[in-house]
């Protein structure tokens, strides 16, 4: 996705983006994240015979139990997205065989949270923390705990896990995922005027930046909406010129009720309709914004939308007929 031009606002971004800086690509990272489902007891689970010279009595009644264990908590890890009840099952096994360990818990916090049951994710993240702090390093783990956060109110948490996971989106090797985490670190941190807006147009500069994935008119839209609530709306219009120029088309909020899961409100999927159908379509754009107007809870925002009703329906001036040229010689 291309960056924004020469209208990129640096004032804007400079004090957002070392809280917020994203890693580019880097293999070994990727390699990284790839193993991350591992615990850490299991690395040497497949090693025990190599020690078996050294292996205690203790130890012989152990490992089996160990190598069962990382067996289901790797099957676990490998259903979570396609079977998410068979890997619930799988890590629940797991835990009964060794109580008090992590993993179990990360993968039943993770199924919860596609499942929505965002208190039992929480529930079973706490668990996870309090039987190894660093269980939830893995970015999986951390988008998976940011999203039960969000989606249970609790916001203020929910930013401070952002925080630690977008500096590390290069471990992310999905693009759509990518894109994702970006457009919901944003949409809480530019929840209000301020410093927070100024973060979330950083935030969604780096989405730009990125490469091209299904949720570039999202990205594009949410910026737009971003840019212009700060007052650069001559930026917010290079945006949404973008926008159109490369044909995208934001989903109509209302016709598709997974579509805008990345916002904490979504009630702002009204104002991002609002802003990127403005230059298309000034009919459409005005219903968006006084729908937006008469649900939105922030006052700010609300001012902010009913100024674009007041420009939308102020007549416009026909265009003036061009006068026909005198006859002469042409010049």
């Amino acid at each position: 996705m291309p960056r924004l031009g020469p209208f990129v606002l640096l004032a804007l971004i400079a004090s957002a983006s070392t809280a917020w800086s994203a890693p580019r690509d880097n293999p070994r990272l990727t390699t990284a994240a790839n193993a991350s489902g591992r615990p850490r007891e299991c690395d040497g689970a497949s090693r025990g015979a190599a020690r078996a010279s050294r292996v205690t009595i203790w130890d012989s009644a152990r490992l089996p139990q160990l190598a069962r264990y990382c067996d289901l908590i790797s099957r676990a890890h490998a259903r979570l997205v396609q079977a998410p009840l068979a890997a619930l099952d799988a890590a629940t096994v797991a835990d009964r065989i060794l109580p008090g360990r992590a993993a179990p818990s990360i993968v039943i916090g993770r199924v919860n949270v596609a499942l929505r049951r965002w208190d039992d994710a929480l529930a079973a993240f706490e668990r996870a923390r309090s039987a190894d702090a660093r269980s939830v390093d893995d970015p999986a783990a951390l988008h998976a705990l940011a999203t039960a956060q969000r989606q249970a109110g609790r916001l203020p948490a929910a930013i401070d896990t952002y925080r630690v996971l977008v500096p590390r989106l290069g471990l992310v090797p999905d693009v759509d995922t990518r894109a994702a985490i970006l457009l919901e670190a944003a949409g809480l941190v530019g929840a209000s005027p301020g410093d927070g807006l100024r973060e979330a147009v950083s935030l969604l500069n780096e989405a730009r930046a990125q490469p091209a994935s299904s949720l570039d008119a999202d990205v594009l839209a949410m910026l737009a909406l971003a840019l212009d609530r700060t007052g650069a709306t001559e930026q917010a219009s290079e945006v949404t010129r973008s926008l159109s120029a490369r044909g995208l088309r934001l989903t109509p909020p209302g016709g598709d009720e997974g579509k805008y899961t990345y916002l904490a409100d979504t009630d702002e999927a009204l104002a991002m309709y609002a802003i990127s159908t403005e230059r298309q379509d000034a009919k459409k754009s005005l219903e968006a914004w006084e729908k937006f107007v008469t649900r939105t809870k922030s006052e700010p925002w609300r001012e902010h939308a009913r100024r674009h009703v007041d420009a939308l329906k102020k007549p416009r001036r026909p265009a003036q007929p061009v006068p026909p040229r005198a006859p002469g010689k042409v010049r």
